[in-house]
């Protein structure tokens, strides 16, 4: 331990009204190592108080001015300090300092001692030394205090940030109970809607196989598989949109294509399904619309199918009005509908994912409550919205979306559709690909079939490679209009076989057969020297078109 006074902060301050009577305690308290400080006035003294250990002073001194201005400057000490003062006076007896002590005003806020004189060295030693002591537990119960003021403050912290763990866990444990909750359900509803065209796709298969069939029940078993892969098909790519979504990786194209085609194909869509319910169905351009547009011709034929289709599904009777408008670059779809309509409490539900308006929902009409979720993220990711404007439980909603488009350069508008724009069965195009040489490049033994059929009896000339290897020797070796490559097959695959075609100078168009969806295996496809895209199943009006578009003999 380091001697009393060998510290800064036990520096002892001497005043007295006699420069040698300082002079002379100092001499003596030095000689002893302690660290003293001579304050000649006042105000010498009250500047240094800081830090000091002790104040060797006289009564006479205290009594002055000097003393009320000392009593002001100790007031403003810290409740932890109280300067020992040690105090020089004249009197009969050692009980005089007793008194003097108990009745001064600085001892409220000073450790003051009155010392009698004549003082001898033994006793001033012992009476700095005893200052300091004194001084020094001061020091330690402030040091004391501030590691408690330290751990009070710390186990609050820790108290305070125990308070918001526990929070934010329960709020996760009540988030990951909800989610539980609604995926267990989403996935029974999946389950159910999957399985339900599924079944009656097999059970129809299974019925053609009969013998017994006549020509009209063949149709019938036809369009009824015919309609249940199409169903199941939207389902597994509304599906993969939301994991998009989820994941953050949707994305948007910006494109030329014929707004007027896609109303068409939905309208003609949507009013088959109408009538099959037995609902009229009505098409209103408010305004012009430009013919041609710039966006995402597969998101804008989305929300269209999503919002109509949603209409007609929860309306009985009564009918369904698709209004399409135009404003400031926007693409305004109102569908007004005649159906059971949405109360206050399941608006809430409404575009959550995994979840329909009421339990009941799914029971009566079926779905997985998917389409609305996905059009909301679409129409915003587009630059636009879709909300609920209005809605009356058993008269009706009104939803309204709203997308970004650019008109095309030199775009006509149209205000009304020409019904005759879509071939019926007897309005369809006979052999459109007559004269056209294909090459198909395909593992699978059953789409290869599939595949010659299909484009046999659209009137092409059709031979096939099995894997990529053959496919490029025979692609090099014949003159074909176009080449349908598979993409994930045996020995040489798509992106293999189409770079070693355009290595060695093959020019005419190569399109990417593949049952990967995701726009980043387009764009993969772009990149190996595909000139387009196919996705599986192919429809054949997006097989006809996108040979149409490419096959060499008509560029």
């Amino acid at each position: 331990m380091e001697p009393l006074g060998a510290k800064q902060s036990e520096r002892i301050l001497i005043r007295t009204p006699y420069g040698q009577d300082a002079a002379h305690l100092a001499k003596i308290l030095n000689s002893k190592l302690f660290e003293t400080s001579v304050c000649t006035d006042a105000e010498t003294l009250l500047s240094s108080m800081n830090n000091a250990g002790a104040i060797l002073t006289t009564e006479e001194v205290l009594r002055s001015d000097e003393g009320q201005k000392l009593i002001a400057t100790l007031k403003l000490q810290p409740s932890w300090s109280n300067i020992p003062i040690v105090a020089f006076f004249a009197g009969v007896s050692a009980d005089d300092g007793l008194k003097k002590r108990a009745t001064h005003p600085l001892q409220e806020f000073a450790e003051i001692v009155f010392v009698q004189r004549p003082i001898d060295s033994g006793t001033l030693i012992s009476s700095v030394v005893a200052a300091l002591k004194d001084r020094r537990k001061q020091y330690q119960l402030q040091t004391l205090l501030l590691q408690l003021e330290n751990e009070i403050e710390q186990k609050e912290q820790y108290q305070a940030q125990l308070e918001r763990s526990k929070s934010v866990a329960e709020s996760a444990r009540a988030q990951a109970e909800v989610a539980s909750t609604s995926k267990s359900q989403f996935l029974a509803n999946m389950s159910h809607e999957i399985r339900t065209p599924l079944g009656a796709i097999m059970g129809f298969l299974d019925l053609l196989k009969m013998s017994s069939n006549s020509p009209q029940d063949i149709k019938n078993y036809i369009d009824v598989i015919d309609r249940n892969s199409s169903h199941l098909l939207r389902l597994i790519d509304d599906i993969l949109d939301l994991s998009k979504i989820e994941a953050g990786r949707m994305s948007i194209e910006e494109i030329e294509f014929s707004l007027a085609d896609v109303i068409a194909d939905c309208t003609s869509l949507m009013g088959y399904k109408a009538r099959d319910k037995g609902v009229l169905f009505i098409l209103k351009l408010m305004t012009p619309i430009p013919t041609r547009v710039i966006s995402d011709p597969t998101r804008v034929r989305q929300i269209l199918t999503n919002v109509v289709g949603n209409a007609i599904k929860f309306t009985e009777q009564g009918r369904v009005d698709l209004i399409i408008d135009l404003a400031d670059d926007n693409l305004i779809i109102k569908v007004v509908d005649t159906g059971v309509g949405i109360s206050e409490e399941n608006r809430k539900k409404l575009f959550m994912p995994f979840a329909q308006a009421d339990a009941s929902t799914t029971r009566d009409f079926g779905g997985t409550g998917l389409g609305l979720v996905l059009t909301r993220h679409l129409t915003e990711a587009m630059g636009g919205s879709f909300t609920l404007e209005e809605s009356t439980p058993g008269a009706g909603s009104t939803f309204v979306a709203r997308i970004k488009i650019k008109s095309a350069a030199g775009t006509k508008v149209f205000t009304q559709l020409d019904p005759e724009s879509n071939h019926g069965d007897d309005g369809s195009v006979q052999n459109p690909l007559a004269g056209l040489s294909i090459l198909v490049v395909e593992d699978s033994p059953d789409n290869q079939t599939l595949l010659h059929i299909v484009l046999t009896k659209l009137g092409a000339r059709v031979e096939m490679a099995s894997d990529g290897q053959e496919g490029v020797t025979k692609a090099l070796g014949g003159p074909y209009d176009l080449v349908l490559m598979d993409v994930q097959m045996p020995t040489m695959d798509g992106h293999q076989a189409t770079r070693k075609l355009r290595s060695g100078g093959y020019d005419r168009s190569i399109v990417a057969l593949t049952a990967h969806a995701m726009k980043e295996e387009r764009e993969r496809t772009v990149a190996s020297g595909f000139t387009d895209f196919l996705s599986k199943p192919i429809e054949k009006d997006s097989l006809i078109s996108v040979i149409l578009t490419h096959a060499h003999s008509r560029s």
